[in-house]
């Protein structure tokens, strides 16, 4: 599991995706059906 610290620099660093585009904010709202990748593992945010 990572940390938040580790999170943070990933996005800084340019290896987070929301559904296949660079995330460069550390604050986005994550709605039911996007797809994350993070340092190539993908995972989608479920529904209610």
């Amino acid at each position: 599991m990572a940390t938040g610290g580790e999170a943070k620099l990933w996005v800084q660093q340019g290896e987070v995706k929301v559904n296949g585009e660079v995330e460069e904010r550390r604050g986005r709202q994550l709605r039911p059906g996007d797809l994350v990748e993070i340092r190539g593992q993908a995972v989608a945010v479920p529904g209610p």
